[in-house]
């Protein structure tokens, strides 16, 4: 499976890239949210069944990008192409769509005779709701004085109601003062995570702190501007290694001779 309509051959050969799409469906749209590649073989290179494809959860999908389809179930022809190479553009491919609806959408592809040839999983998501201070790997929260960059100081996840991820977030964030923490910036994953860079005021000096909370507009207030935030963490800023101290610890050995 590809994203979008990226030929088989974009990807590592056998492995399905990662589909989290917004379910947002326009008509307009003729760009399928992913794309599902079937190579059917057997013993003897001969395999060539009519497939089924059914669906459990918000998408539709066809085998055609001529328009957007209304239905979660089809019967489709299989391709010529039957060998999955690295170069292999072809093969029999399945389109997959967005209805509207937030949510996990299983599709499972079966040859007419009932052989199981594929189960594929796509996320759509919806407005965030949520933000969170990612856990692992862990955060780190002293950044050096001075006016230096932390990079990668901790991840936010975004999440929608249903809880999936949302990725394609603008994030900000807020320090409880400026003279310690100057600013901060997000590198958006791709995977509903945002990895967040902080920098030092110029001014700043070892041991002070203050309080960072990453935020983003939210989308269900439509008459102000107002924020989803994360919980405040606290940083601390410090400066270069001036000591190091080395303990060594004796070991005695007594040999006995018997």
């Amino acid at each position: 499976m590809r994203t979008g309509t990226d030929t088989y051959a974009s990807g590592t050969a056998s492995t399905d890239s990662a589909v989290v799409a917004s379910k947002t469906a326009l008509s307009t749209d003729l760009t399928p949210e992913a794309t599902i590649y079937v190579f059917q073989r057997n013993a003897t290179n001969t395999a060539d069944e009519s497939m089924t494809v059914t669906v459990d959860g918000p998408a539709y999908v066809s085998t055609s990008t001529a328009a957007r389809p209304v239905t979660s179930y089809i019967t489709a022809a299989h391709e010529t192409d039957r060998s999955p190479s690295a170069s292999a553009t072809t093969g029999s491919r399945i389109y997959v769509w967005a209805t509207g609806t937030a949510g996990k959408a299983t599709i499972t592809v079966k040859s007419i005779s009932g052989q199981l040839l594929g189960t594929k999983t796509v996320y759509f998501y919806g407005a965030v709701t949520t933000l969170a201070n990612a856990t692992d790997p862990k955060p780190k929260t002293i950044v050096r004085s001075g006016g230096k960059t932390l990079t990668g100081a901790w991840d936010i996840s975004a999440t929608d109601a249903a809880g999936q991820p949302r990725p394609g977030l603008t994030l900000s964030c807020v320090s409880s003062n400026t003279l310690v923490i100057a600013s901060c910036a997000f590198t958006d994953n791709s995977d509903g995570t945002y990895s967040m860079d902080l920098t030092s005021a110029s001014g700043s000096t070892s041991g002070q702190t203050a309080t960072i909370t990453a935020r983003v507009v939210d989308p269900a207030v439509t008459t102000s501007t107002a924020y989803i935030t994360a919980p405040a963490v606290t940083v601390t800023t410090g400066s270069s290694v001036n000591t190091v101290t080395i303990t060594t610890i004796k070991h005695h050995m007594q040999l006995v001779n018997k």
